[in-house]
C-alpha cells in the first residue's frame, strides 16, 4: 500500500497501530477478542493458511479457546511466534499440512479447517475420552451432518486415531431428532455401542416433550440432569408427565448422567429388557 517502515514505526509509537504478529496489526486499539487474534494469525502465516486444531475447534464452539493459536499451511517450515506487546500472552504455532478440496471453509475473514478435516486432526491429537467429548459437542452444535461423517470415513487409513473416530461415527449414526445436550450425546453413543435401536429424540407424547422414544415398544426414556430436574418445578412437572404417560399406556424409565456415563452396561441391559417386553406385549390404544 506504499506505507514505509518509518510511517509504520510512527503509527506504532503513537498508538494508531498495535502489532499482533509479524505483518499483522490492529488499528486504533489492541485486538479485543479471539476472532481478531485468529484473523491476525492466518494473515501472519501467509496465503492458503487456515486456523486449525484446538483453535479451529474453539472457532466452531466445540472447545474453549486457548492462548496457543494453531494455524496450518500447505508449505513452509514449522514456525513458533510469540505475540507482540500488548498481545504477548498469545503464542502462534504454524504447521505444514497438505490439504485437499473441502478441507477448509471461511468464517467471515477467517479461513478455518472444515469440521470433517478437523475431526480427523483431533483424532490424532486427543485421547479417546477427549475425542469422545469433542465429537459429542460437535454433534450437539449440529456440525455432524451425514455428508460430514461420510467425508471423515472416506479419508485414507494413514492418520492416527482413525479407528477411534470411525467407531464414534458408526455408533452415532441413526435415529431421528437433534441432540440438545452432552448427556443426550452420551446416550446416543451408548445405544450404538450396545446395539440398541436408536430412538426418536425430543419427541412429543401426550402433549409433553421427552428425550427418547421407541414408539413401537411404547417406551420413553428421560435423561435427568440436575440443571433441569433438581428444583421444585422440575420435580412436580416430571411426576405429572409420568402419570400422563402411564394413563396412555407408555412405560417410562429415567437415567441420570452418572448412570449413563459410569454404568453404561447396566443402563443398556435395562433398556433392552424393556424393549423386549414391549415387543412381546399386546398393543395398547391411545
Amino acid at each position: 500500500m506504499g506505507i514505509g517502515h518509518d510511517l509504520l514505526d510512527h503509527w506504532l509509537k503513537t498508538g494508531r497501530l498495535f502489532r499482533i504478529f509479524p505483518g499483522a496489526y490492529a488499528v486504533g486499539r489492541p485486538a479485543d477478542g479471539y476472532r481478531s487474534v485468529w484473523t491476525a494469525a492466518t494473515l501472519c502465516a501467509g496465503p492458503r493458511s487456515v486456523l486449525s486444531g484446538h483453535s479451529a475447534a474453539a472457532a466452531y464452539g466445540i472447545l474453549k479457546p486457548e492462548r496457543r493459536i494453531e494455524v496450518c499451511r500447505p508449505a513452509g517450515r514449522l514456525r513458533r511466534q510469540a505475540g507482540f506487546q500488548p498481545h504477548q500472552r498469545f503464542r502462534l504455532v504454524i504447521r505444514t499440512t497438505p490439504f485437499i478440496k473441502g478441507d477448509w471453509v471461511r468464517f467471515g475473514p477467517i479461513p478455518v479447517m472444515s469440521v470433517s478435516r478437523l475431526m480427523i486432526e483431533l483424532a490424532g491429537s486427543m485421547g479417546k475420552r477427549q475425542l469422545r467429548r469433542a465429537f459429542i459437542e460437535a454433534g450437539r452444535l449440529d456440525l455432524l451432518p451425514s455428508e460430514c461423517l461420510k467425508r471423515c470415513e472416506s479419508r485414507g487409513s494413514g492418520f492416527k486415531g482413525r479407528d477411534e473416530l470411525n467407531e464414534l461415527i458408526g455408533f452415532w449414526t441413526g435415529g431421528k431428532g437433534k441432540v440438545r445436550s452432552g448427556l443426550e450425546g452420551e446416550f446416543r453413543l451408548l445405544c450404538g455401542e450396545h446395539g440398541i435401536p436408536h430412538p426418536h429424540r425430543n419427541q412429543r407424547v401426550c402433549g409433553y416433550e421427552f428425550d427418547c422414544l421407541w414408539p413401537d415398544a411404547r417406551l420413553v426414556v428421560e435423561l435427568d440432569s440436575r440443571r433441569f430436574h433438581d428444583d421444585e418445578f422440575g420435580f412436580e412437572n416430571d411426576r405429572v408427565k409420568s402419570n400422563r404417560l402411564a394413563m396412555a399406556g407408555y412405560r417410562l424409565i429415567r437415567f441420570t448422567h452418572h448412570r449413563v456415563t459410569n454404568e453404561p452396561d447396566a443402563v443398556a441391559a435395562e433398556i433392552l429388557l424393556m424393549l423386549e417386553a414391549g415387543a412381546a406385549s399386546e398393543p395398547v390404544g391411545d
